[in-house]
């Protein structure tokens, strides 16, 4: 039985039986109609829209996408054809959260600003979107919410009027799917309007999709100089404008969700869903262990007159080199692409331990809020 897999699928090496299966591995760009004509399964990422282009000619009888969005798949036209598939629904959440979380202390230790006197707006409430609200409403921040889908489904649902959460928050942060058509278009969602009604100095990320922000507005708004932007995804990628590059403070080759603890949680549920689809071809023995990252897992930090905002900042810098990563796509943007391709390994916090020297409860705790270990390593005098 031949499967074939995206190349960018880590942790396939023992995913199936031998004697049973044929595994070729490809990049996007070398999978074709006909690689796929003999297949009967096909492992990919969001680079390749699967479709009747695509698989009509085809053997194929399940499609699973290591991701947890799903644009790329025409899922009317694979149930039509009988062909099986799946994604991997949340299984990038905590790594967009890592991300997000270290961007904000990126902002709030470059302007010397509390957490406590923060007011920061989620746009799009959904398996991300939560999860950071929780860790940010520990954390002690003000947090409003919009998500117009949830408030017609949830009547408790705290939505805020999305005008009025434009003009209160200091931080806006995005995490929508990409939607043209209905009410609750995303398409463009980011206009001329959306950053009129930013507050001056307010910090703008963009994790989610590209295409929901409108590229001319997002120049005009930065050029400006009225907001701050942290972007990890671009109207036209991999292509960035200049302006943008440059006058973000911080730009990322659509890498938030690319730690291993998500990528290795992705595999293990495609592979899952493969099993259920075509019983007995994978091994009962695979596991999807994330290797270790560049940086050492224990971290000791010295607390003595630092606030919670600084220990939080040094605790997620060194995690998470997100300068060091815009710095050089910022250099150059035409390997926008191999970055991507190449990424290094990243682990979230839950895998750190930090060490804490004259430290008081206030440090613990936000170390505690933002998933890194302390417990077992702290030392104070």
């Amino acid at each position: 039985m031949k499967i074939v897999a995206d190349i960018g699928i880590p942790f396939l090496e023992n995913a199936f039986i031998l004697e049973k299966v044929s595994l070729v591995q490809l990049s996007s760009n070398k999978i074709t109609d006909e690689v796929l004509k003999d297949a009967t399964a096909f492992l990919t990422r969001t680079r390749t829209t699967c479709d009747d282009k695509l698989l009509k000619n085809s053997t194929i009888k399940f499609v699973g996408s290591a991701t947890a969005g799903f644009d790329h798949l025409d899922r009317e036209w694979l149930e039509s054809q009988k062909i099986s598939w799946a994604h991997a629904p949340a299984c990038n959440a905590n790594s967009v959260v890592q991300y997000v979380i270290t961007a904000i202390f990126q902002y709030l230790h470059k302007n010397k600003k509390s957490i406590a006197e923060t007011t920061i707006g989620i746009i799009g409430v959904g398996n991300i979107g939560s999860r950071l609200e929780k860790i940010l409403l520990k954390c002690g921040a003000t947090v409003l919410l919009s998500d117009p889908p949830r408030a017609k489904k949830e009547e408790k649902f705290p939505n805020c009027d999305l005008n009025n959460l434009l003009q209160k928050s200091d931080i806006v942060t995005l995490h929508v799917p990409l939607s043209k058509t209905g009410d609750d278009t995303t398409f463009k969602m980011a206009n001329d309007f959306f950053f009129e009604k930013l507050k001056k100095g307010a910090l703008f990320i963009n994790s989610s999709r590209g295409k929901v922000v409108d590229g001319s507005a997002l120049e005009k708004a930065l050029l400006s100089e009225k907001i701050e932007a942290i972007l990890d995804v671009f109207p036209e990628e991999p292509n960035i404008s200049e302006v943008v590059l440059k006058k973000s403070r911080f730009t990322t080759p659509h890498i938030a969700g690319y730690s291993a603890d998500g990528k290795a949680n992705a595999t293990t549920q495609i592979i899952t869903a493969l099993e259920k689809a075509i019983p007995g071809i994978t091994s009962p023995s695979f596991c999807a262990m994330p290797p270790l990252p560049r940086k050492n897992k224990n971290l000791t930090i010295d607390c003595f007159n630092k606030s919670v905002e600084e220990i939080a900042f040094l605790a997620c810098t060194h995690s998470f080199e997100l300068e060091n990563e815009s710095n050089e796509l910022k250099i150059t943007p035409e390997k926008f692409e191999y970055f991507r391709s190449s990424y290094p390994i990243r682990r979230e916090q839950s895998f750190y331990n930090i060490a804490l020297k004259n430290y008081k409860s206030e440090h613990k705790i936000i170390l505690e809020q933002l998933n890194f270990n302390v417990n077992s390593f702290v030392e104070n005098k």
